[in-house]
């Protein structure tokens, strides 16, 4: 896995070409965050087994668009999270903060299901959130819903 995989033009789309009164930005209306990349893929191994791959890039340019850079998981019989790597950069790219796993916030509830959220933030705007992660799916009746837009713009997503 890596981190990094925004291609510096959809990057460059997405940040406009600096931080000014947001004629710069691809996005007409003032907005808290915007998800500039949000792949989803769903491997079918066999009649009950999947994989889930996701990946997302996400410009937090206000405090109300922090929780776009959260990254919850949920650990049940049938859903085992395998992987999960961020990291929060600036606007240049150059990495500011890593996710550190053991830093999550864990909930376990009464039926046993772990709920793990990973809060990737900081206190200086703009910034750029990128995650991915890997989930097993041991059946398909669990099969993941697509969601491509969301409540902030939107700018690729595909599933």
């Amino acid at each position: 896995m890596r981190i990094g995989f925004v291609s510096a033009v959809l990057l460059t789309a997405a940040v406009g070409l600096g931080a000014g009164n947001g004629e710069d930005r691809p996005w007409p209306e003032p907005t808290s965050a915007l998800i500039a990349l949000d792949e989803n893929e769903l491997e079918v191994k066999s009649k009950t087994k999947a994989r889930l791959r996701c990946r997302r890039s996400v410009i937090v340019y206000a405090s109300e668009g922090r929780k776009y850079g959260n990254i919850t998981l949920v650990k049940t019989d049938f859903v085992k999270p395998r992987h999960v790597e961020g990291a929060i950069k600036d606007l240049d790219g150059r990495i500011l903060k890593r996710l550190d796993a053991r830093s999550a916030e864990q909930t376990v509830l009464y039926n046993g299901t772990v709920v793990r959220t990973h809060r990737l933030s900081q206190n200086t705007f703009p910034y750029v959130v990128e995650y991915e992660y890997e989930v097993d799916l041991s059946s398909l009746f669990f099969w993941p819903d697509w969601r491509p837009q969301e409540d902030v713009p939107v700018l690729r997503s595909t599933y």
